[in-house]
């Protein structure tokens, strides 16, 4: 059963009017707490995630710790990295979205390798394993943009573009439609019946994402939409497609493992758009 996290870590982008320099600075021990709460939220999820396959499955479960193990020092030694900046007082906000770039490359890719053996064990189990990775991840995420706020107090001021934000609103909207129009010709060219349970599925979703963003585009187009109220559009939008991927979970596992595999890397391209397109609009909205 292949599966998504959305998860991630946010890029950014900022072109908008320049305003007046913030007189500010970072809070550097907030900062600090914050590192920390990211790398225990990552080894908590991952020591759960080795439990939960060992106690299904022992020789499954030693195959996913075997290939977690480089990545968890990989994540580690990130996170020391950017610990190291922070200790020094010398983190910026550009760099520490440069080492959470790296640190969500890593943990994708771990994501990635324990898939086909996650795939091994019982539906239960998968199940509870997706929980886990999508309640870490959305922590880590969270964890990552109160940092970024933290440190772009010391950042020059931008006042909202707000067409700008509107056509990027527009183009998370299309990447939406286009990577659930995409799971749909896949699953219906693997397996038709199975295909028709997922548009099934899929549909009242698709209406709720529709819903969201065409909030969030009324809100541009009176030209009061803030940089919170965006998160918050956002958060719901998440919620939205991660109920979706986990509503077909089930039918996605009854379809051949390369229509699986193309379904999951289409899913994580199309996460991934859209949680930079997201942080684009933040870092348009933020004033």
């Amino acid at each position: 059963m292949k599966f998504t996290i959305a998860l991630a870590v946010f890029a950014t982008f900022v072109a908008a009017t320049l305003a007046a320099p913030v007189d500010t600075a970072p809070n550097y021990d907030d900062v600090k707490a914050l590192v920390q709460q990211v790398a225990g939220n990552i080894t908590v999820g991952i020591q759960q995630v080795k439990a939960i396959a060992n106690q299904d499955n022992a020789a499954v479960g030693a195959d996913i710790e075997r290939k977690l193990k480089p990545r968890e020092d990989e994540a580690t030694a990130v996170l020391n990295r950017a610990m190291a900046a922070v200790e020094a007082r010398t983190l910026t906000e550009s760099e520490a979205r440069g080492f959470f770039a790296s640190l969500n490359q890593t943990l994708t890719a771990a994501r990635n390798e324990i898939s086909p053996d996650v795939q091994k064990l019982s539906p239960a189990v998968q199940a509870q394993i997706l929980q886990i990775l999508n309640t870490a991840f959305s922590t880590v995420e969270a964890l990552a943009n109160d940092i970024y706020a933290e440190l772009a107090k010391a950042a020059i001021e931008f006042a909202p573009d707000y067409p700008e934000v509107g056509r990027k609103i527009g183009d998370v909207a299309n990447t939406v439609n286009v990577s659930v129009t995409q799971v749909k010709a896949i699953a219906n060219q693997d397996n038709a019946a199975v295909g028709a349970d997922i548009e099934r599925k899929l549909l009242p979703r698709e209406n709720d994402a529709k819903a969201v963003l065409g909030q969030a585009s009324a809100a541009v187009e009176a030209r009061t939409l803030t940089e919170d109220q965006a998160r918050g559009f956002f958060g719901t939008l998440n919620a939205t497609l991660a109920g979706a991927r986990t509503d077909i979970l089930p039918d996605v596992a009854k379809l051949s493992p390369p229509s699986q595999s193309q379904i999951s890397e289409l899913l994580n391209s199309a996460y991934t758009r859209v949680e930079a397109l997201a942080n684009e609009i933040y870092a348009l909205l933020r004033a």
